[in-house]
């Protein structure tokens, strides 16, 4: 992933909100997606596009881990609020499943993108929030931890993707999903 000069730069910062913003409403009017077309609409260069993202992949990549990142954040509120763990996690997953019917065009644009190991982009995304999730509630010094996430990650993600297009209930789905999670996701130590 491109790294601007200086990451929490606010000018950066706002460049790829703007980058972001553009890139969500190409895709929302349907319009052709081209590098040309999202800088246009957000106002900035070629080159402070590339300065922050290395493809439109990489953005919508970015993009979806946004939205995720939301997610987790309402999830991990909601658990130390005391709320059930089978409730939350049922929750999430549904609005998970929410998001990607709701986003998928820019889902499929985010599963262009493959990281440094290879996996691509829901896949990625998912491997990101198991291990913040992981460093919340879970035992990062496990043993098999980075396995296991990995494991969870490409399971979530094949199953996800596979089910968000199709006609299921968000519901059943999230519970299919919920039942692929280790024991510590579903039951995580507060």
């Amino acid at each position: 992933m491109s790294q601007p000069a200086d990451y929490r730069d606010p000018r950066s910062l706002r460049s790829r909100e703007r980058i972001i913003r553009a890139l969500r409403a190409e895709l929302r009017a349907g319009r052709s997606l081209t590098i040309a077309a999202v800088t246009g609409e957000a106002k900035v260069t070629r080159q402070t596009f590339y300065n922050n993202f290395d493809s439109l992949e990489e953005a919508g990549w970015f993009a979806l881990l946004e939205d995720f990142n939301t997610l987790l954040v309402d999830d991990i509120q909601t658990r130390w609020s005391g709320a059930s763990p089978d409730f939350v996690g049922l929750a999430s997953l549904r609005k998970i499943v929410e998001l990607l019917r709701a986003e998928s065009s820019l889902s499929l644009l985010a599963n262009g993108y493959r990281d440094e190991a290879g996996l691509t982009g829901l896949a990625a995304v998912m491997l990101s929030e198991i291990r913040r999730f992981r460093a919340e509630f879970g035992d990062p010094a496990s043993p098999l931890a980075q396995e296991e996430d990995l494991y969870t990650a490409t399971g979530l993600c094949g199953l996800l993707t596979v089910a968000a297009t199709g006609d299921a209930s968000s519901t059943s789905i999230a519970r299919a999903a919920y039942a692929l999670l280790p024991e510590w996701m579903r039951q995580p130590r507060l």
